[in-house]
């Protein structure tokens, strides 16, 4: 063997160490990719599920959701759908389901980068919209939920106001003050500017 075929030999070699070394690392970054790219769409789907049983447990947004040796950050948005039905669709005598008070759920789920003392965005990792009916969702999607419901005065009301189009920013009426206490606002009345 001649000095030029040992060297052309190891060359040859060392392309191949590279050649497998190169895929080796392309599948185990494509391996944790996909992992963190499935912990944050079941992320998306843990937060669609828990702000349809209860939206006022839903974890605080800003700070990140840990999942395994993931972090990520959330985004929720909701806006009300108008149903277009046909004409024939319409069956003659059937009640209506009131077409406006379906509403569609989107979450995005981003990654979270260290970015000084806080988290910052990062890529969008997943994102998952959904399209449902307020009052079937809270009242008949399972047993759970349809009991919770019933305990829960706050969310009853929000049955209600889905049932009746009532948007969920109105408020409850403040109490009426009891009799012969001055009305608020005025002087001597709680919460009233003092002089």
């Amino acid at each position: 063997m001649t000095l030029l075929e040992v060297v052309l030999a190891t060359m040859l070699l060392a392309l191949v160490a590279i050649s497998i070394t190169s895929v080796l690392a392309f599948a185990v970054r494509t391996n944790a990719e996909g992992k963190r790219t499935l912990g944050a769409f079941e992320v998306a789907n843990r937060l669609v599920l828990q702000y349809l049983d209860n939206k006022r447990a839903m974890p605080q947004r800003g700070l990140p959701v840990e999942y395994g040796t993931y972090r990520y950050l959330w985004d929720l948005s909701e806006q009300r759908v108008e149903m277009q039905m046909r004409r024939t669709e319409l069956r003659p005598g059937a009640s209506e389901i009131p077409t406006n008070r379906f509403r569609l759920l989107t979450v995005r789920v981003y990654e979270a980068q260290e970015a000084g003392p806080g988290v910052a965005r990062g890529d969008e990792l997943a994102m998952l919209t959904r399209l449902y009916d307020p009052v079937g969702a809270r009242v008949f999607r399972n047993k759970d939920v349809t009991r919770r419901i019933g305990e829960d005065m706050e969310g009853l009301i929000d049955v209600i106001n889905d049932l009746t189009g009532t948007p969920e920013s109105v408020a409850a009426p403040a109490p009426a003050a009891p009799p012969g206490a001055p009305a608020p606002g005025r002087p001597g009345a709680p919460g009233a500017p003092a002089r």
